[in-house]
């Protein structure tokens, strides 16, 4: 109804992958000699407005049929084919980035969340209250600090600890 699409599509080699909320979900389309040929088309990954991201191909993202907070999830999604590996509860309309191997996730409450990048199943490993009030920018991750900022403006900066594997 909003004729919105605040996501950037998501290129590998010859394929496109594009996600949008609303109810219209996402797909994957091949690009041959100037030609768009659709792979799939399902709802399972509905961005409302932060991308998915793309790792050992699968996509991590929020898909959510209301712009409210209700119903919305983290999805993970194989890239290629479409299948909803698993879906994630409680985390509001937030978003995800990534790094050494682990989810770094921005929950709409302010949560602060560290997951394992997994296809098998979410993994959370830690959690803190980062922010408060509504949270639905990135994170950003530069020289081992996090850096948020909720809706009021309020703009919040950890460093992390460092880990000896």
């Amino acid at each position: 109804p909003y004729k919105t699409n605040a996501t950037t599509p998501i290129v590998v080699g010859d394929t496109i992958y594009i996600s949008t909320g609303y109810k219209v979900g996402c797909g994957l389309f091949r690009l041959t000699d100037g030609k768009l040929e659709r792979l799939y088309a399902n709802t399972n990954m509905r961005n409302h407005f932060n991308n998915s991201i793309l790792i050992d191909g699968f996509l991590y993202g929020f898909d959510g049929d209301s712009h409210n907070g209700r119903n919305v999830t983290l999805n993970c999604v194989n890239y290629e084919t479409g299948e909803l590996k698993w879906k994630q509860r409680g985390l509001g309309c937030g978003s995800v980035i990534a790094a050494d191997g682990k989810l770094i996730i921005l929950a709409e409450t302010g949560d602060l969340v560290l997951a394992e990048v997994a296809s098998d199943s979410f993994k959370e490993l830690t959690r803190t209250k980062f922010l408060t009030g509504r949270c639905w920018t990135s994170p950003i991750l530069a020289n081992g600090r996090v850096f948020g900022r909720n809706a009021d403006g309020t703009l919040v900066c950890v460093k992390l600890p460092r880990t000896e594997m």
